[in-house]
């Protein structure tokens, strides 16, 4: 439910399989193959000291990503945390990144009985567990992939955007692996009438909203941590459009690698009908923000702080308020 372009996606895409080069493409096919045998074999408590290992190796040498995480959490946080409070939320998220990676494989095999033993819902989740349609929200938050294949266990198959991979024959083994879960992915051309139509005939379609979308692409400027960030609005104007009630949810582990709910809360659409359709979607993506942004300074450590949230200011902000990263959209 990584990082990417697509306003409306539940899929992972990591960066080192983007790339055009035949060569590598061809070792980007072999290493996710071999992955895809290997890790799923590993016992549970091996997958999850790796992901630590992991982890913790890219926090050392990954300079560039330590570089984005850190002006990201100067931004949010301020002098309301110490330098070293930062460094270890950095440090945790580059851990809980590494598990969403290695998950995305390990969950592949035997994928209902290791989501039975391993991820765990509260009572939070009970509302969309029901019959009737949902969009469901969550951010890179924990493991938005483990959460999509969980809720699809459950009987409730998730439909999710998802933008193709550079490299064809790794994005046919991801899309193999998660249909094998049940997922069902919606290919970006076209989604949007897709969208439309599972909506309304009473399905669930999940997307991750803390993204960066253009201004040509339908985004908006919204305060996020006090600075205005890029959000997509189509998502609440599409809920909007079907009636669809919201579901924000996100799920991380634990420390022995068993997930747990750490947000479930549904919004009901019924008071954004009224008035101006694109008014009211623009006050439901505030929201949605907000909720996000609350979440988040109370349980910053598994949010993907190396991400280039604030890769887009206003023009006419000033640039001292953004991080380094930052550039004026047009």
């Amino acid at each position: 439910m990584v990082a990417g372009s697509s306003p409306a996606r539940l899929t992972i895409s990591p960066r080192f399989m983007t790339v055009r080069h035949p060569i590598r493409a061809k070792f980007e096919t072999g290493l996710t193959r071999l992955a895809f045998s290997i890790l799923p074999r590993l016992p549970r408590p091996v997958v999850v000291r790796l992901s630590r290992f992991f982890g913790a190796a890219a926090y050392r040498f990954s300079r560039k990503l330590r570089r984005i995480g850190q002006a990201n959490l100067d931004l949010a946080f301020g002098d309301g945390k110490t330098a070293t409070e930062k460094n270890r939320i950095l440090r945790h998220s580059f851990q809980s990144f590494a598990l969403v990676l290695l998950d995305t494989f390990w969950f592949s095999r035997d994928s209902a009985a290791r989501i039975a033993r391993h991820v765990h819902f509260s009572p939070n989740f009970d509302v969309l567990f029901q019959h009737k349609p949902h969009l469901c929200v969550t951010a890179h938050y924990g493991n938005w992939e483990v959460l999509g294949m969980a809720v699809t266990a459950r009987g409730f198959p998730l439909h999710s955007v998802a933008k193709p991979l550079k490299n064809p024959e790794v994005d046919r083994l991801f899309i193999d692996a998660r249909r094998r879960t049940g997922q069902q992915i919606i290919r970006r051309e076209g989604a949007v009438r897709s969208m439309f139509r599972i909506l309304q005939g009473g399905g669930k379609i999940a997307l991750v909203l803390d993204q960066n979308t253009r201004l040509s692409e339908g985004g908006r400027f919204f305060p996020f941590f006090g600075v205005p960030a890029l959000v997509a609005v189509a998502p609440a104007a599409l809920a909007i459009k079907t009636r669809t009630d919201l579901f924000i949810g996100m799920l991380a582990p634990d420390r022995s690698g068993d997930y747990h709910d750490h947000h479930g809360q549904e919004i009901a659409i019924a008071p954004y009908l009224e008035g101006d359709p694109d008014t009211a979607a623009e006050a439901l993506t505030s929201r949605i923000t907000n909720q996000l942004e609350v979440f988040l300074r109370e349980n910053p450590d598994h949010w993907l702080w190396t991400y280039k949230r604030w890769k887009y200011r206003p023009e006419g902000e000033p640039a001292d308020r953004y991080p380094f990263y930052a550039r004026a959209a047009r």
